[in-house]
């Protein structure tokens, strides 16, 4: 009968120590143990004879515990300030009624199967103003917030056919939001102040069909495309100004210091630019997508746009230096840019999403069913198959597309042995052919040994794979035309073994191994130093690709060039090469070898790189960013 208490809860702190509350849910369950045995347990009282049992407990004075109570409560709170809170309560017999009357109202199970929302919110967040003296003793100040006001129009349809559970939404959503940083001064009885103001405006309408077939493991999602006349869009702007104000209310006084000045005067070089950021009407697919800068001063160049997009997801200025750091960091970064724009030049953006002119996709249909079977085990591992089949219908005024992808994925135990197959099918239509991708692939880890951390660190290991890949204008992928064989083999190296002998986890482990805690067990000890120590030694430092290309289309042929460019960008700065050896080589049959070795610490690498036309071959490449994951590398 001890409560039980469920918080969540989202907050953000500021200036190392000011702390702020944006969301908080909190769920408090009260007896609810007595109910779930009573639920779970069905007791026949007149077999157990209960009546006659209380009976005599209490002719011996026994006190009996009375029935708990049930009680269920949840509340919502926004910027600390409540905003939802509901209580139910009950004897522990009827508690199951209680609960799930309180779960099917969260859910919206219940009333009307049809009905209309019409939901205005305004929110102000991040409101922050920082006061402090000037040295002459007059206040100054710093001011940030930003306000955004939420409109939701929406006509909601809810029921079940045929075993399918569906929720009908056709909703408009308008987001306003107008964000201002200020900072201003008092001298005399004028407060002069410089501030940026920026406004974003979001409109999104949609027609969405969600259905979900629990019994089949089957998602069902339909939408339709904005139109022209309402489509979807996103406008972004901001400009600094700045102007001079008289305390005693009399107005503006920015002429008297600038004469020529209106009440406020923007900061520009008077020289705004706008430019396309693409421009696609697409018939082929029925979309239409225009993106363009306007009033906008700052570098438009395509290298400074790039270059910051490059330099928001580089890892050089982040820690620690991964994938993962680098890819979360950098939507970080670039979502900061957006919502507070640190430039002093003006810039609007704007960006329209809808159906094409001609030819346009006006409804789609995706359905997704998933099936998944478990197998054998071993330690914590155990084997898996997983099978996936999605269809995605688009409908145009031509006639339907039809897209079909099935995916195949077998995991052995500890995934040791894995294949992955995927079939891609795009049945001919009135605007496209027939067209067909088929993937599979296959490969084999060294077996897993009897005992849990049991392996030989110092044992040679080895990976294999085979990758194939199908593709042509056709339905059937035993017709498809065009080939691509990947042979793919992975291995450790006699020096990183011996380098291992000298890292600090590994001589760790073995002081371990020997300690009285361990040292009569035959495997390594299951702490954090061997765990590094294996995976060290398990880790591949040398990598061999085999590549052959049979029936090469024009699309691989494109791809197989760009790849090519940026190869040679990369490596000849620093080392000689065949030029030959990166000829264009695809008029027939084309073989590509790749053969990557690292060493030294992981801090070296040797490439070659073997066509038809040539041997290019890279020694001592130095390695600048953690390949082999940054721990390991010391």
């Amino acid at each position: 009968a001890v409560p039980l208490k469920i918080m969540f809860s989202v907050m953000h702190s500021k200036y190392s120590g000011y702390a702020g509350s944006v969301l908080g849910v909190e769920l408090r369950l009260e007896g609810l143990a007595d109910a779930l045995l009573q639920k779970f347990s069905k007791m026949n009282k007149r077999e157990w004879k209960l009546s006659d049992l209380e009976s005599l407990l209490k002719s011996m004075n026994v006190q009996l515990s009375s029935q708990k109570a049930v009680r269920v409560g949840i509340t919502v709170t926004l910027k600390g300030t409540i905003i939802l809170r509901k209580a139910y309560y009950g004897e522990a017999d009827k508690a199951s009624k209680k609960v799930m009357k309180l779960l099917n109202d969260l859910r919206g199970r219940g009333g009307k199967n049809n009905y209309n929302i019409n939901h205005q919110r305004a929110l102000t967040y991040g409101l922050d103003l920082y006061e402090q003296p000037t040295d002459a003793g007059t206040p100054m100040f710093y001011i940030n917030s930003m306000t955004t006001l939420f409109n939701l129009k929406a006509t909601v349809n809810k029921g079940i056919s045929k075993g399918v559970l569906f929720r009908d939404l056709d909703y408009n959503i308008h987001l306003v939001t107008n964000g201002v940083d200020m900072l201003s001064f008092v001298h005399g009885k004028n407060r002069f102040q410089i501030y940026q103001t920026r406004a974003y405006r979001l409109h999104v309408p949609q027609h969405l069909v969600i259905g979900v077939n629990i019994i089949n493991q089957e998602l069902k999602l339909q939408m339709k495309r904005p139109q022209q006349s309402n489509p979807m869009f996103l406008v972004l702007h901001a400009k600094n100004r700045v102007s001079v104000v008289d305390l005693s209310g009399s107005g503006s006084k920015l002429a008297t210091f600038c004469p020529g000045c209106k009440d406020e005067a923007e900061i520009s070089n008077g020289d705004p630019q706008s430019k396309v950021i693409g421009h696609d009407d697409n018939s082929d697919y029925g979309y239409k997508f225009w993106g363009e800068y306007f009033d906008c001063e700052a570098d438009l160049s395509d290298a400074n746009v790039g270059g910051n997009a490059i330099y928001a997801f580089h890892p050089q200025n982040k820690n620690p230096q991964s994938f993962m750091t680098s890819l979360l960091m950098g939507l970080r970064q670039a979502r900061t840019f957006v919502m507070f724009y640190p430039e002093t030049a003006k810039c609007g953006a704007y960006v329209q999403w809808s159906q094409s002119s001609t030819n346009p996709v006006t409804d789609i249909q995706f359905i997704a069913q998933v099936k998944r079977q478990s197998g054998k085990e071993k330690y914590f591992y155990s084997e898996n198959k997983i099978l996936v089949k999605s269809q995605l219908v688009m409908t145009t005024p031509n006639g339907k597309r039809d897209h079909k992808l099935n995916i195949k994925y077998n995991n052995g135990v500890g995934g040791v042995t894995n294949e992955l197959m995927a079939q891609y099918i795009r049945e001919k239509s009135a605007e496209l052919p027939a067209y067909a991708v088929c993937f599979s692939f296959e490969n084999e880890y060294p077996e897993l040994p009897d005992t849990f951390q049991g392996g030989d660190l110092h044992q040679q290991l080895s990976y294999s794979g085979l990758l194939k890949v199908r593709y042509g204008e056709t339905k059937s992928c035993k017709e498809a035309q065009g080939r691509i064989v990947t042979k793919i083999k992975h291995e450790t190296t006699p020096e990183a073994t011996q380098t291992l002998k000298t890292k600090d986890y590994y001589k760790k482990c073995m002081e371990e191994k020997q300690s009285a805690t361990w040292q009569n067990r035959q495997a390594l000890p299951v702490t954090p130093s061997c765990w590094l120590a294996t995976y060290d030694a398990s880790n591949a430092r040398k990598y061999s690709w085999d590549i052959k290309f049979e029936g090469v289309s024009p699309e691989v042929r494109a791809y197989f060039e760009k790849g090519e460019t940026v190869l040679k960008t990369a490596v000849l700065p620093y080392w000689d090469l065949d030029p030959k050896a990166l000829a264009r080589s695809l008029d027939a049959q084309p073989e590509l070898k790749l053969d990557i070795k690292f060493k030294n610490r992981d801090k070296l690498v040797d490439v070659k790189l073997e066509t038809d036309k040539g041997v290019s071959d890279f020694k001592d490449m130095p390695v600048n960013v953690p390949v082999l994951d940054g721990p390991l590398s010391n």
